[in-house]
């Protein structure tokens, strides 16, 4: 059996054809736009099928994050610890975003910012 990826065997940078397992894997590495694939397979008797298909990256969409309210608290020293239930916690729109934050192991006096990426 022999297997082609047409028309011109490329794939989006990043991505690759395992010919084992005829799948398809990897990390696109740029947004491309649609194109259409072909996968051919011919057998030993020179029978063969084709299947078509379309391929596209698209650039993913950018979640919203909503910092929690802010927090003020008046010290005399240096507060350790600190729980999120004295600052809060961050949402985002995208559920499946990973929220991370640079709340530090101590509150040393004067302003801390918390800064919150998703």
């Amino acid at each position: 059996m022999r297997y082609d990826l047409g028309p011109d065997g490329a794939l989006p940078d990043g991505l690759s054809l395992d010919v084992a397992t005829h799948t398809i894997s990897g990390t696109p590495r740029a947004v491309t736009p649609s194109t259409q694939q072909s996968y051919t397979v011919e057998d030993l008797n020179g029978g063969h099928d084709t299947l078509f298909f379309q391929i596209e990256v698209v650039a993913p969409s950018l979640s919203d994050i909503t910092a929690p309210d802010a927090y003020s608290t008046e010290a005399t020293a240096a507060q350790t610890p600190l729980s999120p239930d004295d600052y809060g916690t961050a949402t985002s729109t995208d559920t499946t975003a990973i929220i991370s934050h640079d709340v530090p192991d101590a509150f040393p006096l004067g302003e801390t910012v918390i800064t919150w990426t998703a």
